[in-house]
């Protein structure tokens, strides 16, 4: 996706600083050709920002579908999900700004000094129904999809980590 698109204003990237530590390894694994996510794959651990950055790097030309590996002594940053959908294309657009607004509202009152990234990935999509497919009048299989416009927002709490617990 295209991020002028995706964000229609003019970007540019800020990073308000390296706050990786050398002590803070995070660990990833490679699904690529596994069925499902309870295949036994040893975790690939980084602890640089470089090491970091390299395994990004080689991922994209060779495809890899690596998930971030945490476990309840993972330090993570808070990190707020919203996703809502919507039939009607006026509803959705008046309720953009809205709901971010009010999400940023309420979550700078609990974190009163740390900064709140956010992205996003807003518009229609298209989602499959069902894993089955049926013919058209022409025999072609054709699957079951149905367009919904989504708001999907995802507030990320900088400068504090926590411990995941169960």
């Amino acid at each position: 996706m295209d991020r002028q698109k995706a964000y229609k204003d003019n970007l540019t990237n800020i990073t308000i600083g390296n706050n990786m530590t050398t002590n803070n390894i995070m660990n990833f694994k490679d699904f690529k050709g596994q069925s499902n996510f309870n295949a036994v794959i040893d975790p690939i651990n980084k602890s640089t920002r470089t090491e970091l950055e390299n395994m990004i790097s080689s991922s994209k030309y060779n495809k890899n579908f690596l998930f971030e590996w945490t476990t309840y002594k993972s330090k993570v940053k808070p990190f707020y999900d919203v996703d809502m959908f919507y039939t009607d294309k006026d509803e959705y657009e008046k309720n953009i700004e809205i709901i971010k607004d009010e999400v940023l509202e309420v979550l700078r009152k609990i974190y009163t000094e740390t900064d709140i990234a956010i992205c996003s990935s807003n518009g229609e999509k298209t989602k499959i129904k069902n894993k089955t497919f049926y013919k058209d009048v022409n025999g072609k299989k054709v699957k079951d999809c149905v367009k919904k416009i989504f708001i999907f927002f995802n507030f990320v709490i900088n400068n504090i980590t926590i411990e995941i617990f169960c």
